[in-house]
């Protein structure tokens, strides 16, 4: 079922370049190069995040 209102993201203060926090209250990870163990870069492709609690709430 759709939302009347339009989905907007926006960066997570103090990870801008990691995590967008949407209206809805979604989170998802930004599109990255992470470095292997043998030094070259890997794509890691942008996804939403599954919602969960930590051991301290």
């Amino acid at each position: 079922m759709e939302s009347a209102m339009p989905e907007i993201w926006k960066p997570i203060t103090g990870f801008e370049s990691i995590y967008d926090i949407s209206s809805h209250g979604r989170v998802r990870s930004l599109d990255r190069m992470i470095p292997t163990r043998w030094g070259t870069p890997r794509f890691v492709p942008s996804r939403l995040r599954k919602a969960r609690v930590g051991e301290t709430g």
